[in-house]
């Protein structure tokens, strides 16, 4: 007779040697795990802290949510809502394993039990043994924990209050990736003008993926930028997509940059002074800063004056040059400085007119385009005279125009409460900015 261990020989026994031969069953030894979903599952519940139960049907001890972090023994944790969820979806049905209540949960022979603890109240009660279980997971917010709630009907996740004290059934501590499946944007579309920000917002799913940090990215930066954060600044005329990246999933904003502006008389003005180089104010009453002609440094209209680096000194040199160069040219993207036909168009009383006005408690003129109805504010900004003196702030106001008249002027608009008409001043004094588009 011989004895086989493998598919091999383990013993050699001659057959009128043997006067019995007794068949042992080997002891059931209960498995370290079971995989559901990929998922690693306890077979039994907690017991002690740091401690399974001998077997599946055991209730084990009942945890509050505070406790429950810590109660896996080494190298298992409490399972995620989403971890239960998984488990929910593998199917269950109520039975009775060795006279214990339960929910069998899993098909074929991966399955686990979890018996019917019921939950134990602050008071120390136990209720609902044997009718249903609660199965802590480790999603919590300040009111509630949230767990694996089932009954002889279904099973589903649920919230319980922190103070009971639940079942734990500890999943093997791997790391477990829950990926990103979905990103929706706030907006799919957004228009800005140059210069405004707009903030854009995503929602990343599922809530508790492992990393919903996003990367937000700009299909063209010359048009718009976008931050860290989902912070989109304009910056010209023209059109980008804004894309947001989880994971593996993206979701895109298709910008639209639109310079802001006013048509009168066929020229389209923007609605605010330039305030520092490439900004505007953030109204139009806004006096903005001042600049000396074909110069990039504004200077304030406030005393003390102090100008757009931080210094204090005043320029005093005569600025040079035939025309306002796009270089120094402190408008914001888009924009630029009108021309002296321009600010001409402006003051065609047989297509514009212009008002002396007090508008938000700030003196300046306003010019109506007869047509259409349009108009555009230009506050009384003030001067800074070829010394840098602050001078008649509030009562008069002079704009730049990019046109030279000779070598020491140009030419500008100028209005006070007696009228408004285009002059030719010297070069060195500070005067406001009102831009104009580009196109």
């Amino acid at each position: 007779m011989y004895v086989m261990k493998d598919g091999n020989i383990a013993l050699e026994i001659p057959v009128s040697e043997i006067d019995s031969v007794l068949f042992h069953e080997p002891e059931f030894i209960i498995p370290d795990f079971v995989l559901i979903n990929g998922v690693k599952w306890a077979t039994c519940n907690v017991g002690k802290r740091g401690t399974f139960v001998s077997n599946p049907e055991d209730y084990g001890n009942y945890y509050t949510g505070g406790e429950a972090k810590t109660v896996c023994p080494s190298g298992w944790r409490l399972p995620t809502a989403q971890e239960q969820e998984l488990l929910i979806s593998s199917g269950s049905i109520w039975t009775t394993q060795n006279g214990v209540n339960g929910r069998l949960f899993g098909a074929n022979t991966n399955t686990i039990f979890l018996p019917a603890a019921g939950v134990r109240y602050i008071d120390g009660s136990l209720n609902y043994a044997d009718m249903k279980g609660s199965y802590l997971n480790s999603k919590n917010d300040r009111s509630f924990v949230f767990d694996l709630n089932f009954g002889n009907d279904n099973a589903s996740i649920s919230y319980n209050y922190p103070t009971h004290g639940l079942s734990v059934r500890c999943v093997v501590d791997e790391t477990i990736t829950v990926s990103v499946t979905d990103i929706t944007l706030k907006k799919n579309t957004h228009t800005l003008t140059v210069n405004e920000n707009y903030t854009l917002t995503a929602d990343v799913m599922p809530a508790d993926a492992t990393d919903k940090t996003i990367t937000w990215t700009s299909s063209d930066n010359t048009i718009a930028t976008v931050d860290n954060s989902g912070k989109i600044t304009a910056i010209a005329k023209g059109t980008a997509t804004i894309t947001a990246k989880a994971g593996d999933i993206t979701a895109a904003c298709e910008i639209t940059v639109t310079v802001e502006g006013v048509v009168i008389n066929g020229v389209k003005w923007a609605i605010r002074n330039v305030d520092a180089p490439g900004i505007f104010t953030a109204n139009p009453e806004g006096a903005g800063m001042l600049y000396q002609w074909n110069r990039k440094i504004g200077w304030s209209t406030t005393d003390p004056m102090v100008n757009s680096n931080s210094d204090t000194t005043w320029d005093y040199s005569m600025p040079t040059g035939t025309t306002w160069e796009k270089a120094n040219d402190p408008s914001p993207a888009g924009y630029r400085i009108p021309t002296s036909d321009e600010i001409d168009k402006l003051l065609d009383t047989d297509k514009v007119t212009n008002e002396w006005i007090i508008q938000n408690g700030v003196n300046g003129y306003k010019f109506t385009d007869i047509v259409t109805g349009n108009s555009i504010f230009l506050p009384a900004a003030s001067i800074r005279n070829k010394y840098g003196m602050l001078s008649e702030v509030g009562s008069r106001g002079n704009y730049w125009s990019s046109t030279q008249d000779d070598s020491d002027s140009a030419y500008d608009l100028f209005f006070s409460s007696g009228g408004t008409s285009k002059y030719s001043n010297d070069r060195d004094y500070g005067f406001a900015v009102r831009p104009v588009t580009e196109n």
